[in-house]
């Protein structure tokens, strides 16, 4: 019996597979993929898109007159008379329709050259002028009458990097609202991204993260399709917790249900000798935050516990990525000084006593009248101090790997180069902030009476209180501010981008922007 798979995909990264269930006679609603012959799917994760096997020869006697992809797309629908198919370049926008022959003369084995040669012959002129071809096979033995196998013939001459087989039934049939599509590839290029707030994005809708912008730079300039296992969340440490967990449903990055390290992150990645690349960063949640930007904190203490954490526990997770992920190449992303010169001190004031950043007496002593004058210079200098160390730290630990891994360059460190000007509350800020207080809040939750800039801030409000979060709730709300926005985000991807061009990912220089315009045949 053959079945299909239902895919419920969670919010971050989490694909749950309720596994097969019997195609049964639906009611009428359209087209439905079945199965895919012919094309494979990705290694890791839902079958998002299909890489297109090798390519036969479209004329046995002579391979130089050209090749061609055959596909073989199980259907589910009432009424397969009125399927048309079209591919679509992804890229530009040209829509390629394909042409139907009778199944009539459907050749009994799955290759178009068969020995009833007038088919043979009519199938290789179509697909030797550029012509995609299709017919309706028939059904198997005890299969539902409304199940098809369609035989798709796709030449070279139309295979792009990516491509989508559309199905669908023109207006005016039975069902003119049945559509299907299923996305073609000539490969895939397996990552991961592991790390912490930074690099999930908080308060960044999916197509402002910096993995995005690295994704489509690496589509666009390579050709693959990118499949990557994204594991980063808020709030992850380095160093694994007795409380570490792996989460399994509702996986929400900016409001974890669970504690998952980013060494525990990395023992996540599946099929990890498939993977090309490694984004991550990590270290500040082990320094802490509040530890950061406490003036009580003595500052040597600081640096130790930057450059110890940062350094000698960052080349301990290096080497287990190393050993997860053989093939791959890292990039190690850095941090920012959160807080500058440039900052507004009542902005600051405003998110430090609401956030409750630090332990209540160290908040008082911030916001006590003798220290308002001075308190962005202080917070300013203790947000540099932990940056450089980092850097410095972070840059020393991927070094420290390098020299251990001989005859390749395997890790690369990647500063973003945000200024004074892009901190919080800074005149041009590459960080989200909040505003005034906008008036009115709710009595049971008196600190959360401002308007945060980024766009997730209502859905992340209502996950911030679920009783299974495991971050603090002010914590939570208040996720966004002191995080990269959009800009800040695009600083990041442009100086990983840059180091991918460096390290041989991706040309030297980005190829020139076609200009080309939808056109459909």
């Amino acid at each position: 019996m053959r079945c299909s798979q239902l895919l419920l995909i969670a919010f971050v990264n989490t694909v749950v597979l309720t596994g097969c269930v019997p195609i049964a006679d639906p009611p009428n609603v359209g087209i439905a993929v079945v199965d895919v012959e012919g094309a494979e799917p990705p290694e890791v994760g839902p079958p998002v898109a299909y890489k297109l096997r090798a390519k036969e020869a479209i004329g046995s006697f002579d391979p130089l007159l050209g090749h061609a992809a055959q596909v073989i797309v199980t259907v589910t629908t009432h009424t397969p008379e009125s399927i048309r198919i079209h591919l679509l370049d992804t890229e530009t926008g040209r829509r390629t329709p394909f042409q139907r022959l009778s199944s009539n003369a459907e050749p009994s084995a799955r290759r178009y050259a068969t020995d009833n040669l007038e088919y043979e012959s009519k199938v290789r002129s179509l697909l030797l002028t550029g012509h995609g071809i299709y017919w309706a096979g028939a059904n198997g033995s005890g299969e539902p009458t409304n199940v098809h196998r369609l035989h798709i013939f796709i030449p070279t001459a139309r295979i792009t990097p990516f491509m989508q087989l559309e199905l669908s039934s023109p207006p005016g049939d039975t069902n003119p609202t049945g559509a299907a599509a299923i996305e073609l590839v000539q490969d895939f290029l397996y990552m991961a991204v592991i790390g912490d707030s930074v690099l999930w994005g908080n308060g960044l809708e999916e197509k402002d993260k910096m993995t995005t912008h690295v994704v489509t730079t690496l589509e666009r300039e390579t050709g693959r399709r990118v499949i990557v296992q994204r594991f980063a969340q808020n709030g992850a440490t380095l160093i694994p917790t007795p409380e570490d967990e792996i989460c399994t449903t509702d996986c929400n990055g900016e409001a974890p249900t669970t504690h998952t390290s980013i060494a525990t992150q990395a023992a996540l990645i599946e099929r990890g000798e498939l993977i090309e690349l490694v984004l991550m960063n990590g270290c500040i949640n082990d320094v802490s935050p509040a530890r950061i930007l406490n003036p009580i904190m003595d500052e040597n203490v600081l640096a130790h516990l930057t450059d110890f954490v940062c350094g000698e526990m960052m080349v301990e997770l290096l080497n287990k990525v190393r050993s997860v992920t053989p093939r791959a190449t890292v990039i190690v992303a850095g941090y920012y000084p959160v807080v500058s010169v440039q900052s507004d001190l009542f902005g600051l004031q405003e998110w430090l006593d609401r956030r409750n950043i630090f332990e209540i007496g160290a908040t008082r002593y911030l916001l006590d009248g003798l220290l308002m004058r001075g308190m962005t210079e202080l917070l300013a200098q203790r947000s540099l101090l932990f940056n450089e160390t980092a850097r410095s730290a972070l840059t020393w630990a991927v070094e420290t790997v390098n020299r251990w891994t001989p005859g390749s360059h395997w890790a690369s460190f990647v500063d973003p180069g945000f200024g004074p000007d892009n901190a919080v509350f800074a005149p041009d800020s590459w960080l989200w902030s909040m505003s005034e207080p906008v008036g009115h809040s709710d009595e049971r939750f008196p600190t959360l009476d401002v308007a945060l800039e980024d766009p997730l801030s209502d859905r992340r409000t209502l996950a911030c209180f679920n009783a299974n979060v495991v971050v603090d709730p002010l914590a939570c709300f208040f996720a966004s501010v002191g995080h990269p926005n959009p800009r800040g985000a695009r600083a990041y991807a442009d100086a990983i981008i840059a180091e991918l061009r460096e390290v041989g990912m991706l040309p030297s220089k980005p190829p020139e922007q076609d200009q080309t315009s939808p056109i459909n045949d």
